[in-house]
């Protein structure tokens, strides 16, 4: 059974560089001009309009990806990618039309025992007149070995951590109703190459009890 995603609880520095000023005073002898200098002089930094300044990061940072993984481990990794995005674009009401909601991007990443599974819960959260807004962020993708089902599917399953805290709950009317205690959810994907759909697709999402 899918379970509930960590986003909807409700629902079931480097520091910058500044450009230094530098002013050379040269003191001749008594009764002496100040001699003339061979070169013009060269200062090292740089002016305040060339200075780089590179602003301390803000907010929950993304995984990213490894050079060790597989070409199949990268796979299910960007398919666990996408299904988050296109589950939480539903979820932000931009596939509904009127009364109909348009579940057909989720079937490209999704196996359809998935899709019915999240289908229904989706439905039922929407149904409330609640909508999401903003993102989560995967601040953990970790792909397993890969693995052959008993009828010889691949499967490699995607332990992920989901920041959620760049999102907010809205009620029916817009207020929002997001809890104050929500924290990293952590969740296994299992993601399976599907011969028939000649895709890596999502099978199942579960919850798994550990800290992020």
């Amino acid at each position: 059974m899918t379970s509930h995603h960590p986003l909807l609880p409700l629902a079931l520095k480097p520091l910058a560089l500044t450009a230094a000023v530098l002013s050379l005073l040269l003191t001749g002898c008594a009764g002496q001009p100040d001699p003339e200098p061979s070169d013009p002089a060269t200062f090292p930094f740089p002016s305040a309009s060339e200075a780089t300044f590179s602003p301390t990061p803000t907010g929950p940072q993304p995984a990213g990806y490894s050079q060790y993984w597989t070409e199949n481990q990268l796979a299910a990794v960007q398919v666990v990618e996408r299904h988050n995005e296109i589950y939480t674009s539903i979820f932000r009401g931009e596939t509904i039309q009127g009364d109909v909601i348009d579940f057909s991007p989720f079937q490209q990443v999704a196996a359809e025992v998935e899709v019915e599974e999240t289908e229904r819960y989706l439905r039922d959260f929407l149904s409330t007149g609640q909508r999401l807004t903003g993102e989560g962020v995967f601040t953990l993708l970790d792909p397993r070995s890969e693995t052959v089902t008993a009828d010889g599917r691949p499967q490699i399953v995607v332990r992920t951590c989901l920041d959620p805290s760049q999102t907010r709950i809205l009620d029916s009317s817009g207020q929002d109703i997001t809890p104050e205690n929500r924290s990293s959810g952590a969740q296994d994907y299992t993601v399976q190459y599907l011969s028939d759909r000649q895709a890596w697709l999502v099978v199942l999402v579960r919850d798994v009890d550990v800290t992020c």
